[in-house]
């Protein structure tokens, strides 16, 4: 099942790859847009105040979730109902919102279940509680995975819970995790590549070289990392309706 997963997931990237640049055009013009707005005299006056930065970095933070969202969906469609975008390539509107909606939801359930978790281990147990906290964020990943497959549902307009989700996904969380795993190794080995590159040109050109090959790094690991976890997904959705239709027929 881990090399079904590769083998697709890879396919699907590179058989798409003239979209994917179109679409990283489009995170990156807005994410560009924000980041002049950002350096504007207005909000340059509002982030020296500790409430100032922290908006700023909820708005950027919000910005990502959107856009995101938006192009996850666009993702989404393109994979599973080989549909091209006809109206531009950015729209936000009910699906959309929907998606980002179950996004955040998992999200946040997962973080408050981990964080709680490491809380109290770290209360009971010191620095080996962090140990035992990373243990169960590996444990629970696959089950993250199986609970994250009515986010590529949602955005092809399926009605899929989470109870069809973990039905149908056994024995596709961990495969699905390890491959996300291995298609970010040489992602954040062209980033590290890159920061090391940046370093370079801050010491040649000046320190105000780095917010701009700062931006472009993470705007670019930002999208990869999520195009990677879309696709991944993806791919494993197919699956279970593979698996799905193929049990219904046998019943």
């Amino acid at each position: 099942m881990f090399l079904k997963i590769l083998a697709r997931s890879t396919s699907a990237v590179l058989a798409n790859r003239k979209k994917i640049v179109a679409l990283v055009g489009v995170w990156a013009a807005v994410m560009a847009v924000w980041f002049v707005i950002s350096l504007s005299g207005g909000l340059a006056d509002i982030g020296a105040s500790q409430s100032g930065k922290l908006m700023i970095l909820l708005t950027h933070i919000g910005l990502n979730s959107i856009v995101g969202a938006a192009i996850a969906v666009i993702w989404h469609r393109l994979f599973l109902l080989r549909e091209e975008q006809k109206s531009g390539l950015f729209r936000f509107g009910a699906v959309e919102f929907e998606y980002l909606g179950r996004a955040l939801l998992i999200g946040f359930g997962w973080g408050v279940a981990i964080g709680l978790s490491g809380i109290l281990l770290y209360t009971a147990f010191g620095s080996n509680g962090l140990i035992a906290t990373a243990g169960i964020i590996l444990v629970s990943a696959p089950l993250n995975y199986r609970l994250s497959l009515v986010l590529p549902a949602t955005a092809i307009g399926e009605r899929f819970s989470f109870k069809d989700a973990l039905r149908v996904s056994k024995g596709l969380g961990l495969p699905m995790a390890l491959v996300n795993l291995v298609l970010l190794l040489p992602i954040f080995a062209v980033f590290t590549i890159g920061t090391f590159f940046q370093n370079l040109l801050v010491a040649i050109a000046g320190p105000g070289v780095k917010v701009v090959v700062g931006t472009m790094l993470e705007v670019g690991l930002t999208f990869a990392t999520a195009l990677v976890y879309v696709t991944v997904l993806s791919v494993g959705y197919n699956l279970a309706k593979e698996r799905w239709f193929s049990a219904a027929a046998n019943t």
